[in-house]
C-alpha cells in the first residue's frame, strides 16, 4: 500500500509540474528563469527545450546530468552556464561526424587516459563513424580526436540478446503459464501465477524459447480444420521429432539434451524414429535441444551408439587423405546459413571437435566484421554469430597464428585511416566544420510569414502567408503543427470554437512540447482559419479513388459477434465486439473468418501488418441508403476506400440517415434485440461444479449441479450456448460478475415485501426426473413467510418460463368477437354444388366441404345489428346484398354460401340458415379456442358457470390438459382457475381413457398437438 501511495504522489507531482510548465509556457526565457513559482529543474528542462528549438539535442545520459545538477545546485546561473557548456560541446560532437548511439563520448585526452588506466576498453573514434580500440596509452596522446567507450546495454537488451528468453506480452504469459510453461519476471522465474498477474507495468516477461517454440508448434498441429484454395502454410523447421513437446508428459518425466551439433542430432533423431522412440527437438543455430521421456532414456542411448557405430563406418570408408585437399582452394565465402547473424566461410560443426575450437568474444560487430573479411582473404576457415553490437569469432586452435595476422592486419588499415583522417591538427590547417543542418521549425516560420504579410499596421495577407508556408512545409505537417497547439490552448478564448473542434480530429501525443507562437492568438487564429480552406481545396484538387458501383450507396455495418475463450480455469467467457469484416481472404491459405484469422495470424509468426497485407479481398456487411443489409465481396482497397466513406464527417448524416431506416424495417418487422442471460461457472461446498445463472427474478439460481470436472462444465456451457444462440444473448461470465448482476437488478426492485413471492430450487426427489421446482412463499401477518404450493416441475428452463409469467404476466386484452363469410371456389369440380339448397345436397349425399370454400370476409361482429344470433344472421343478408362492403370482395350473399357466427357455421339456405355441424376442421377450432383462451379466462376467473362452458369446449376440441394449465397460468387468476385446471385434467384424462375390452377398430388419424 505504501509503495501505490509513493507512485500515485510521484504521479500527482509530475502532473502539477507539467501543469505549471504549460502555465509559463508562453513567457520568455528571462521570465521563466525569475519566475518564483518554478523550480530549477523545471527551469533547467526550458532550457534543455531551448536548445533543442536550435537544433542541439542531448542524449539521456547529459539530459539528466542537468536536471541532477539544477536539482543540487541553488543558483540557477550555474546551471544555466552548464547548459551553455554542454551545448557547444554537443554542436562540436554533432559536427565531428561520428554517431555515438553506442558509445559514451569522452570529451578530453587527459580523461581518456584515466579510463585506460582503470582497465577500460578506450576507443578511437573516427569522423567516418568507424571505431578503434586503443591498444596502448601512445595510441590515445597521439590520437587527436574523440575517444568513446562502449554503452552498457539495458538489462532489457541483455535478456533479449540471451538466445535461451524471449520477450512476450502479459496476455501471452498468463495463457502459457495455464500450460504449465515456464515464465520469467525480470529474468527470475515466477513461482506462482499471482507473480505474473502482480508484476509492474514496467517488468518484462519472458519465455523459454525452446518451450514456447515447441507449444505453438503443438498447437498448430491441433488446430481445426479451415477450408482454404491453397496449401497451408508450412511449419516451424527449427522444429523436429515425432511428438509434440505437449505429449511427451509432464514437465517432471522429461529428459532434456542440450547443446548436441546440429548434425549429430539429426542423425540421433532419424535414429529415434527408426527405433520408434517418441521425442521432440529445437535446433538453434548450429546447437540442437532433443527432449524424451525418462523412461525411454536407455532406447535414447542406444540410438546414440549406434549413431557413432555409424560414424566408424564411415571413416573407415572414406580414410582417403584430405589433407592435400584443405589447401587447394580458400573456401568460398559463402553464407552456411540464412541467419542473418550468422557469419563465416564454414559451418562451426566442421571447424573441429569442442577442445579444438578458439572463441574470441564481445568484439564490436564493425570490427569484427572487418576481421571476417581479411579472414576470407586469408583462407583462414572460421565462423561467427552477432549479438547486438557484439560479435563472436570462433576458429581451431591451429589457426590462432594466422587469426592473429588478419587482426593486424586490419589495424594497420586503421592506421593508414588515421594517417588520412586523424592527423595532428596542431601540424595542418583546422578543416572547417561542416555546419549542423538547420532544425525545421514550423512555428518559427508560420511567425515570420505572418510577419512578412503584415503590410500596414493591423492588416495582414494572411492568404499569401498560409500559402508560403504549406508550400513550404506541406499540408499534413502545417495541419499537425496548428492543432497540436489548439490543443494546449483550448482554454484560450482568442481561438475560435470551430478551429477548436477541427484541431480534436488529431491524434495529438501528450509527452512532447508543443509549438512556440510569437503572434497574437487573434492573429493566428486567423491564419488557422484560412489555412484550413487552402488545405481542404488541396485535399479536394486531388483525384481521389473511386468505390465501384455497386458500392457507391452502401456503407459498412458493424455486426455483433461473439469470441468464446477459456478463462485461467479452462472455462469459456464470452467476449462480444462489433466488426463490418465477415471473412478475409488470405493469399495462399483462403477464405478465413474472424476467429479463424487471428488464429493463422498468431501460428504464422509474422506481425499483424504484414499477415494483414496477404490479404487480397473481404467479405463485409453493408447497409445502403435505403436500410437494406446484406453481404459484399470487395478488394482490400475498396474496403479501405469504404470505410474512409462510411466514417468521414461529410458522410455522417447519410450514414444515421441509413442506419435509422435499418432500425424502422426492424421495428416494422417484429424484430427485437434479444434478451441478455448470464451464467457462471462456480465450485460448490462438495468439491464439484455448477453452472449458475440469473432467474427471471433477478436472484442467482443453479441451472445445473452435480458437475464432476472442469471439461464436463465447459461442456454443459457450450451446450446452453449452442442451444440458445439464435434467441439469446449468453453471457459467460466471472462468478463475481454474476453475483454483481444479480445486485443491480435487485437493487432496481421495491423494498417492499409482496404477498406472494416464488423462488426455483432444486427438486428435493432426486429420483424424480424433473430437475427443478418453482415453490410458491406466502406472507405471514409478522412478515415472515410459509411454505405455498409448488407452482411448476421440469427442468430449470420450464420453471423460469413460469416464474416470468408469474411475475410479470402478459398483457392480455379482451377477445374480439368476429364473423366470417366463405363462398364455394368457382372451378368445374364445385359447378354442381354452387347455389344448390340444402335439402337437394342430402338427397344428393353430398354436404358442405370446407376444402371448397374461400374466405371472403372477416369484420368486428358490431357492424351487425341485432342481439339474437337469427338476427345477426339475417343482417349480414341484408348489409352484403343491399349494402355490401367496399372492402368486399366476394358476390352478393346468396344460397350455399357460409357464414361463421359465434364459432358456429350457417349455411345460407334458400330460406333462413341451417348449422352446420362439422364444417370447421378440428384443427382450425382448436387454434381459434387457444388463440382467445387467455383473454377468456381473464373476463371469468370467479364465474364457475362460465368457467365449466370454456372447460367442456376444450373438452370437446380435444386440448391437451398441459395446454389449458399453461393458459391458466398466464392469467395467474387465483385458487378458481387452478381448480379448473385440476378438474379439467380429471375429466380429459377419463374421456381419453381406453376401454377394458374395446374391440379393434382403424386407429384415428393422428393430429396435432395445438399451441397456446
Amino acid at each position: 500500500m505504501q509503495e501505490i501511495q509513493e507512485a500515485a504522489k510521484k504521479i500527482s507531482s509530475e502532473i502539477e509540474s507539467e501543469l505549471l510548465k504549460l502555465q509559463k509556457r508562453n513567457l520568455t526565457m528571462d521570465e521563466k528563469l525569475a519566475d518564483t513559482e518554478l523550480n530549477n529543474i523545471q527551469k533547467a528542462e526550458f532550457l534543455i527545450e531551448d536548445c533543442a528549438d536550435r537544433g542541439v539535442n542531448f542524449s539521456k545520459e547529459d539530459t539528466d546530468k542537468i536536471l541532477d545538477f539544477a536539482g543540487n545546485h541553488e543558483n540557477i546561473s550555474d546551471t544555466v552556464q552548464l547548459v551553455t557548456d554542454m551545448e557547444e560541446i554537443q554542436r562540436q560532437r554533432d559536427s565531428y561526424g561520428y554517431d555515438f548511439t553506442y558509445m559514451t563520448p569522452i570529451d578530453t585526452k587527459e580523461a581518456a587516459l584515466e579510463s585506460y588506466d582503470r582497465g577500460e576498453a578506450v576507443y578511437l573514434l573516427y569522423p567516418d563513424n568507424t571505431e578503434g580500440m586503443a591498444e596502448s596509452r601512445s595510441e590515445i596522446e597521439n590520437f587527436e580526436g574523440y575517444f568513446g567507450i562502449e554503452k552498457e546495454p539495458s538489462p532489457d537488451v541483455v535478456r533479449e540478446q540471451n538466445s535461451e528468453l524471449i520477450p512476450v506480452s502479459k496476455e501471452i504469459a498468463l495463457e502459457m503459464w495455464d500450460k504449465d510453461l515456464d515464465v520469467y519476471v525480470d529474468g527470475v522465474r515466477a513461482e506462482s501465477r499471482e507473480d505474473i498477474e502482480n508484476a509492474p507495468e514496467t517488468a518484462k516477461l519472458y519465455l523459454s524459447e525452446f518451450q514456447y517454440t515447441a507449444q505453438l508448434e503443438f498447437e498448430k498441429s491441433q488446430r481445426g480444420y479451415v477450408d482454404r484454395t491453397a496449401e497451408p502454410a508450412s511449419k516451424n523447421p527449427n522444429v523436429i521429432g515425432n511428438t509434440p513437446y505437449k505429449e511427451l508428459g509432464e514437465k517432471g518425466q522429461l529428459e532434456y539434451f542440450k547443446d548436441l551439433k546440429t548434425r549429430h542430432a539429426l542423425n540421433v533423431a532419424k535414429q529415434l524414429d527408426e527405433d520408434g522412440v517418441k521425442f521432440s527437438g529445437l535446433k538453434k543455430g548450429n546447437v540442437t535441444t532433443i527432449t524424451i521421456n525418462k523412461a525411454d532414456k536407455e532406447k535414447y542411448e542406444a540410438a546414440v551408439a549406434k549413431v557413432k557405430a555409424s560414424y566408424s563406418k564411415s571413416k573407415e570408408q572414406a580414410a582417403e587423405p584430405k589433407e592435400q585437399k584443405v589447401n587447394d582452394k580458400k573456401p568460398k565465402a559463402e553464407p552456411v546459413s540464412k541467419n542473418p547473424n550468422v557469419i563465416g566461410n564454414t559451418p562451426y560443426d566442421e571447424l573441429g571437435e569442442k577442445g579444438q575450437l578458439e572463441y574470441i568474444t564481445k568484439l564490436k560487430t564493425r570490427h569484427a566484421l572487418n576481421i571476417a573479411k581479411q579472414l576470407d582473404e586469408d583462407g583462414v576457415k572460421f565462423s561467427g554469430l552477432k549479438k547486438g553490437t557484439v560479435t563472436t569469432i570462433t576458429i581451431n586452435k591451429a589457426d590462432k597464428e594466422k587469426y592473429e595476422a588478419a587482426v593486424a592486419r586490419v589495424k594497420e588499415s586503421y592506421s593508414k585511416s588515421k594517417e588520412q583522417t586523424a592527423e595532428p591538427l596542431a601540424d595542418k590547417t583546422p578543416v572547417p566544420k561542416p555546419a549542423p543542418k538547420k532544425p525545421v521549425n514550423i512555428a518559427a516560420d508560420i511567425d515570420k510569414a505572418i510577419s512578412d504579410s503584415n503590410y500596414e499596421l493591423y492588416r495582414y495577407n494572411l492568404k499569401q502567408a498560409a500559402a508560403t508556408v504549406i508550400e513550404e512545409h506541406g499540408a499534413e505537417k502545417v495541419s499537425r503543427t496548428l492543432a497540436e497547439y489548439i490543443s494546449r490552448h483550448d482554454y484560450d478564448g482568442r481561438i475560435s470554437e470551430k478551429n477548436k473542434e477541427w484541431a480534436k480530429s488529431f491524434d495529438i501525443p501528450e509527452n512532447r512540447y508543443p509549438p512556440v507562437f510569437h503572434t497574437h492568438p487573434a492573429v493566428l487564429d486567423g491564419f488557422i482559419t484560412e489555412a484550413q480552406v487552402q488545405i481542404k481545396a488541396l485535399e479536394n484538387s486531388v483525384s481521389q479513388p473511386e468505390l465501384p458501383d455497386v458500392c457507391k450507396d452502401k456503407f459498412l455495418l458493424p455486426v455483433e459477434r461473439v469470441e468464446l475463450r477459456d478463462d485461467h480455469r479452462g472455462i469459456p467467457e464470452t467476449k462480444y465486439y462489433d466488426s463490418s469484416v465477415n471473412e478475409y481472404f488470405v493469399d495462399g491459405i483462403g477464405w478465413l473468418d474472424n476467429a479463424a484469422y487471428d488464429r493463422e495470424q498468431k501460428f504464422s509468426e509474422l506481425s499483424p501488418k504484414d499477415f494483414y497485407a496477404k490479404v487480397t479481398q473481404i467479405n463485409c456487411s453493408y447497409v445502403d441508403t435505403e436500410g437494406r443489409t446484406g453481404q459484399i465481396d470487395v478488394s482490400k482497397k475498396d474496403y479501405d476506400i469504404l470505410t474512409e466513406k462510411t466514417y468521414s464527417k461529410e458522410n455522417s448524416e447519410a450514414y444515421k440517415a441509413a442506419k435509422d431506416k435499418l432500425e424502422q424495417r426492424k421495428r416494422e418487422a417484429g424484430i427485437k434485440p434479444k434478451p441478455v442471460e448470464y451464467y457462471a461457472v462456480r465450485q460448490t461446498a462438495d468439491r464439484k461444479f455448477a453452472v449458475a445463472t440469473i432467474s427471471a427474478d433477478g436472484l442467482v439460481t443453479v441451472a445445473k449441479a452435480g458437475i464432476a470436472t472442469i471439461e464436463e462444465a465447459k461442456k454443459a456451457l457450450l451446450d446452453i450456448y449452442k442451444s440458445k444462440q439464435s434467441t439469446v444473448k449468453c453471457e459467460f461470465v466471472h462468478p463475481q460478475t454474476l453475483d454483481e448482476k444479480s445486485a443491480e437488478i435487485y437493487r432496481s426492485q421495491t423494498k417492499e415485501l409482496p404477498a406472494v413471492t416464488y423462488r426455483i430450487t432444486p427438486n428435493p426427489d432426486k429420483k424424480s426426473p424433473d430437475t427443478h421446482i418453482l415453490q410458491e412463499y406466502v406472507k405471514n401477518g409478522d412478515d415472515t413467510y410459509a411454505i405455498g404450493k409448488v407452482m411448476a416441475k421440469g427442468d430449470y428452463e420450464k420453471c423460469n418460463s413460469r416464474l416470468a409469467n408469474l411475475i410479470n404476466p402478459p398483457k392480455i386484452e379482451a377477445p374480439v368477437k368476429t364473423f366470417e363469410i366463405y363462398q364455394i371456389r368457382r372451378v368445374d369440380e364445385t359447378r354442381d354444388v354452387r347455389f344448390e339448397p340444402y335439402e337437394r345436397l342430402l338427397k344428393a349425399g353430398l354436404k358442405p366441404d370446407f376444402k371448397t370454400y374461400d374466405k371472403m370476409y372477416e369484420a368486428d361482429v358490431s357492424m351487425l345489428s341485432g342481439k339474437s344470433t337469427g338476427e345477426k344472421l339475417e343482417s349480414a343478408f341484408y348489409v352484403f346484398n343491399q349494402e355490401r362492403p367496399e372492402d368486399f370482395k366476394g358476390h352478393s350473399l346468396s344460397v350455399s354460401d357460409v357464414v361463421v357466427l359465434d364459432d358456429t357455421a350457417y349455411y345460407v339456405d334458400s330460406v333462413g340458415f341451417k348449422p352446420l355441424k362439422d364444417f370447421i376442421p378440428l384443427e382450425i377450432q382448436q387454434s381459434r379456442f387457444l388463440d382467445t383462451l387467455p383473454q377468456t379466462l381473464k373476463g371469468i376467473p370467479d364465474n364457475a358457470v362460465e368457467l365449466e362452458a370454456v372447460s367442456d369446449k376444450a373438452l370437446k376440441l380435444n386440448i391437451p390438459p398441459e395446454i389449458i394449465r399453461e393458459a391458466c397460468d398466464m392469467v395467474n387468476g387465483g385458487e378458481s382457475l387452478d381448480n379448473m385446471a385440476n378438474a379439467y385434467e380429471e375429466k380429459f384424462t377419463e374421456k381419453n381413457a381406453p376401454a377394458e375390452e374395446a374391440p379393434e377398430i382403424e386407429k384415428p388419424k393422428p393430429q396435432k398437438k395445438p399451441k397456446l
